[in-house]
């Protein structure tokens, strides 16, 4: 797959997308491209988006106001993600700014592992 980027724009496959925030990681999977825009200056929290090789937006990180584990809701995510690592060929790991993290499948943004057990004997500030 072809794909450059500067400042908010993504060319992938001779087609143009422009995003609201700059982009500044890009990982590959087969098909599709995980995307990471600045979180500093971000106009979302949700600032992960998985973009297709028509570059077609086909999902962006869902908004997680409360999270559960073990029956108990607690205070969802509420900071912009600040790193993605891949992990397999079909998964990655977000990292938000408060350290919360937990993995996702690339192809649709879905929720793998759940994101209060990174939260686990940690301190709540």
């Amino acid at each position: 797959m072809n794909y450059n980027f500067e400042n908010n724009i993504l060319e992938i496959n001779n087609q143009r997308i422009e995003l609201n925030d700059e982009i500044k990681e890009v990982i590959e999977f087969d098909g599709i491209l995980v995307i990471r825009t600045d979180y500093f200056e971000s106009t979302t929290n949700e600032n992960i988006y998985g973009i297709n090789i028509y570059g077609k937006i086909e999902w962006q990180i869902k908004k997680m106001t409360k999270l559960t584990h073990n029956g108990i809701e607690y205070n969802g995510i509420s900071e912009p993600y600040t790193s993605i690592m891949k992990l397999t060929e079909k998964t990655l790991k977000l990292i938000n700014w408060d350290s919360t993290n937990f993995e996702i499948y690339a192809k649709t943004g879905e929720i793998k592992t759940n994101p209060m057990l990174s939260r686990i004997g940690k301190r709540s500030w």
